[in-house]
């Protein structure tokens, strides 16, 4: 009956594997296409960018990992830390067509709008006529 309980343990409650680490701090990866978007894990910043790894303590609750980069809509995804030893997660966010691009910087090769033609300047003045 032991074997039995240890099995449903594994397939119902933790696996084993994750079980044997439990009390071990875990590394979270987070990882995110493009990279360099700004993270959150339940709501806390973290300190780093994307692709970053931090520690963990493992639980039964869910986690939300959310990323944020200008110019793309934010990505969420929730973490749990008792089903694999191994934590990693890839965010793929997907560009904001409505986004404004800053200045300076290069678009991913859209059509530019045509600049307004610029007014023609003032002639300069005519020389005063000698006395």
């Amino acid at each position: 009956m032991a074997a039995g309980g240890i099995a449903a343990v594994h397939y119902f409650v933790v696996p084993l594997d994750v079980l044997l680490a439990w009390r071990n701090p875990a590394r979270l990866s987070i990882a995110t296409e493009p990279e360099g978007a700004s993270l959150r894990l339940n709501g806390v910043a973290l300190a780093a960018p994307s692709p970053t790894v931090v520690s963990v303590k493992r639980d039964l609750a869910d986690h939300i990992i959310e990323a944020t980069l200008p110019g793309y809509h934010q990505a969420r995804a929730i973490a749990r830390y008792d089903r694999s030893v191994s934590l990693s997660f890839l965010l793929r966010l997907q560009k904001d067509p409505a986004a404004v691009v800053p200045s300076g910087s290069t678009d991913s090769g859209a059509p530019s709008a045509p600049s307004s033609p610029t007014p023609p300047s003032a002639a300069p003045p005519s020389p005063a006529p000698a006395p």
